[in-house]
């Protein structure tokens, strides 16, 4: 018992850390960036010494899931960065954050971290649903304090929200975005964007752990809270982030959550949408014209969407997001001038004011301020910074590994009761969610929230292989 206990206790603590080092949290100073690699890696080498069967397990997982495909990605990635050597490319930092740090240890290292801890029923699944229902409600409240401090500008408040802000830019040396949360919500992120994007993927395991029918703890007034206040949070906190974009995509992909009870209203009542969607539309016409809206999500989307083919408007209306359609572009062409191998996985950062100064599409005070500087790595989605770091093949294998991981989740009837099955639907349409609006909008690749999604979403899938070929072998 006492052994099983540990064994629990271990679980939670790595999963603790791992969530923080996702979200590049460091408590106190970069303590968690410091510990992160060694814990896994201890753990890992720990597993492999006590374990004899702890290769036979990576082998399965890699055999009957989507994982294989990863597995060629990553030996694909260092054959890249052997290329970009031979040509004299080799970023020697961006080996060591991008491939080693990030692709090694915050995605490869983590989703095997987390597979063998469920797989060896060191915490079972319900054992996560009730830690992430515990770090939504926790990164929400920290959500709404930050804008209470904001709202009646009260230091005290800002200096305590701080102490759980991404203290990454501190460690390499970079200023906090600190005039960036004046007047906008990040909780324990480095800025409202990232936190808007953690709440559009991962609204759909919120509403399929709020809407269960069964409870998460046993303590009614956690369950109370968890069940009662996530969804109202997660929608005021969308808000509060003023980004105009992940209200967008919480919208769509809440929509997408509930296409079926929608599709079932529209056809019983369609006369009565109809109406209320045309009052609605009426309503807002006579707004714009009649209300001030310069600082409002209206204005910024109206003004915002007939300009999106024309970069040097969208630069002066919407300037973060021209930002990104030109780092896009940018890396797109750069991809195709490198079709076969590109040019080396983690050496972006290194060239990427190189490219700025050759382009010629107009470029935002942030583009022009990281080409004087001669660094800074691009915001983009994964889709097109694969792509420019390891070509077609690279890019194929990596969707190739997203993909077959949802058709897999969506075809394999799973073998979860409770609030473990509402949780697999959840997980689904964040998997979509995560898959398109992340992978072709905004994403880091090593964002470890969603591979702990993924590390789940796998051990289902192999688990229930493991099921049929047992019902197999009996008949």
């Amino acid at each position: 018992m006492i052994f099983k206990i540990n064994k629990t206790l271990i679980a939670y603590i790595l999963l603790y850390i791992i969530c923080l080092q996702s979200l590049g949290i460091a408590l106190p100073g970069n303590v968690f960036i410091a510990l992160f690699m060694p814990i896994i890696g201890i753990f890992l080498v720990w597993e492999l010494i006590s374990d004899k069967f702890f290769i036979n397990n990576l082998i399965y997982m890699i055999k009957y899931s989507p994982f294989i495909y990863f597995c060629i990605f990553y030996l694909w990635s260092i054959l890249t960065i052997l290329i970009a050597f031979s040509k004299g490319l080799f970023y020697f930092s961006g080996f060591i954050t991008g491939f080693i740090g990030g692709l090694t240890f915050s995605f490869l290292l983590v989703f095997i971290t987390v597979y063998i801890l469920l797989k060896k029923n060191y915490i079972n699944l319900k054992g996560v649903i009730k830690f992430l229902a515990i770090f939504y409600l926790f990164v929400f409240v920290i959500g709404i304090i930050q804008f209470i401090g904001n709202e009646y500008n009260i230091d005290a408040i800002r200096e305590f929200v701080t102490l759980f802000n991404n203290k990454r830019r501190i460690f390499f040396d970079q200023e906090l975005l600190y005039n960036l949360s004046k007047n906008r919500v990040q909780s324990i992120f480095d800025e409202p964007g990232y936190f808007g994007a953690y709440v559009y993927t991962q609204i759909p395991i919120i509403f399929a752990l709020c809407l269960s029918k069964y409870k998460i703890f046993k303590n009614k007034i956690l369950n109370f809270s968890v069940k009662k206040l996530l969804i109202p949070l997660a929608f005021i906190n969308i808000i509060l982030t003023r980004s105009p974009i992940s209200l967008i995509f919480v919208f769509i992909v809440t929509l997408l959550y509930f296409l079926k009870d929608i599709t079932k209203y529209i056809k019983k009542y369609y006369i009565q949408i109809f109406s209320i969607l045309l009052i609605i539309s009426i309503s807002i016409i006579i707004s714009i014209n009649t209300i001030n809206i310069e600082e409002t999500y209206i204005k910024r989307i109206i003004v915002t969407i007939p300009n999106l083919f024309s970069l040097k408007t969208l630069i002066i209306v919407e300037p973060s997001l021209a930002t990104r359609i030109i780092n896009y572009i940018i890396m797109i062409q750069e991809g195709i001038k490198n079709i076969s191998f590109g040019i080396g996985y983690g050496t972006l950062t290194k060239h990427f004011s190189v490219l700025l100064q050759n382009t010629t599409l107009p470029l935002t005070m942030e583009l022009v301020n990281k080409m004087r500087i001669g660094g800074g790595s691009p915001a983009a989605a994964i889709l097109y910074r694969v792509f420019c770091e390891t070509g077609l093949i690279g890019i194929i294998l990596l969707l190739t590994f997203y993909f077959r991981t949802i058709l897999k989740l969506y075809r394999i009837k799973l073998t979860q009761k409770n609030i473990e099955k509402d949780f697999c639907y959840g997980l689904f349409i964040s998997l979509l969610a995560q898959s398109t609006f992340m992978l072709f909008y905004e994403s880091n690749l090593h964002y470890t929230y969603n591979i702990i999604l993924y590390a789940i979403t796998i051990y289902l899938i192999t688990n229930n292989l493991s099921s049929l070929k047992m019902i197999k072998q009996e008949k």
